[in-house]
Formats: C-alpha cells, structure tokens, sequence
C-alpha cells in the first residue's frame, strides 16, 4: 500500500498553487469592473408647443458591461425664443430616460412657478441624493423659479436602480416633454455615468478552470509518491 509523503518539492508546489489561486480569485474578481461616463449629443428640446410633444435624443454605446450603479447628467439653457431671452421653466418638462425597454422618469411637471429669469439646470440625478427638483420647487420662495445645480433624486416614478443588471450596450433615449407655454429649450449637454458590476463571467470561468487543473495535478503527484 502506497502512503503519500511530505517531501520539499511537495511544499514548493503547494505555495504554488496556493499563490496562483489567489492570483486567478483577484482576476476574475475585477474584470470589467469600473466607472463608465458616456455624453450624449446637444440639441433643441421641447417643441414650442404648448400641447406637450415629446421630443427624444439618443446615444447608443458598445461599452460592454453590467450596470451596478447609474447617474444621469443634464444640462439645460433657454433657447432662442424664451421668455425675455432667459426664461428655463424646467419646472413644466417631464424629463425620462429610457434602455432596453425600461423607462425611468427623472422628473415629472408640476404647477409653472411663473416668470423664471435667469435660470440654470445643471443636474445630475442619482438615487443616492438627498432631494427631488419638487422638493427644491416647493422649498423656494416663487417666482422666480429656483437654480436647479447639483444632485437630485428622480421624482417621476421609478429609480435608476431599476437598470441595475441589465446591459451597459445598446441605446439610451432621453425624452423630453413641455407642459406649458410654446419655449425651446436647448440641451447643452448630458451624459449617463456609473459602475459596472462584478464579477465577470469570463474571469470566474478561467477561476474554475484554474482550479480542477491544479486539484487534478496535486492527486497525480499524490499518487505517485
């Protein structure tokens, strides 16, 4: 009857495959992770019209990955024919962003807060802020509408959340509607951002290849010793 023995090439190869397990465990738990930022194009919003047309811009993005955590930023300005050129009721926009059949409303209208000069939406909205553009309506002292600067959480229905899981790739609509009033407004820029999840399929496939290749060789050299 053979009995294994312990012997120092049978130490040196059991550091080995200790110190290549972990290196195959760190691989495969950090492949396609990390933050993704990805701006869409500029363009003229609303419809200046007053029966609230909905008007989408796209971005369509291979970036492969899977959404852990996503934020929308958004830039509006007045355009040409605002109110006494500064007028940005973004108070009566529904604002939606959409992917892969699942849509989120970041803002939805409410009642117009009157004449709005000077103001400016530059808004990243993320699930993890402390407030919506209502409660930054309903807080201010109107008119004038309030500066909408900084992060805010969606107050439409739904959460950003709601695309965690899914695929980074394929195309994003951003929809806007107008509620009131006949204004353009220009989106200046926007973008969506993020973290992408882990672990990736392919590291932990090669985790476990890794794996049954070295518990496979250390029962061949336990049987031959």
């Amino acid at each position: 009857m053979k009995t294994s023995r312990f012997t120092p090439s049978t130490l040196v190869l059991r550091l080995a495959e200790t110190a290549l397990v972990l290196v195959l465990a760190t691989f495969a738990a950090t492949t396609q992770a990390g933050v993704f930022s990805i701006a869409g194009a500029a363009g003229m919003l609303a419809d200046a019209n007053p029966v609230g047309l909905p008007n989408t811009i796209s971005l369509t993005t291979a970036e492969t990955g899977i959404i852990a955590d996503l934020n929308v930023s958004i830039e509006l300005v007045p355009g040409p024919n605002a109110f006494l050129g500064n007028d940005l009721p973004w108070d009566d926009l529904d604002i939606l962003i959409s992917h892969n059949g699942v849509t989120v409303s970041l803002h939805e209208s409410q009642t117009s807060a009157g004449p709005n000069s000077d103001v400016l939406f530059d808004v990243t909205f993320d699930d993890e802020a402390g407030t919506t553009l209502v409660d930054l309506i309903f807080a201010a002292s109107f008119p004038p509408l309030p500066n909408a600067i900084g992060s805010f959480a969606p107050d439409g229905g739904g959460a950003l959340s709601d695309f965690d899981g899914m695929s980074l790739a394929g195309t994003w609509d951003l929809t806007f509607i107008e509620n009131c009033c006949s204004e353009e407004t220009i989106l200046n820029s926007w973008s969506i951002s993020g973290m992408t999840a882990v672990p990736a399929p392919g590291g932990l496939m090669l985790l476990v290849i890794g794996l049954i290749g070295l518990r496979a060789r250390s029962h061949r050299n336990t049987i031959g010793h």
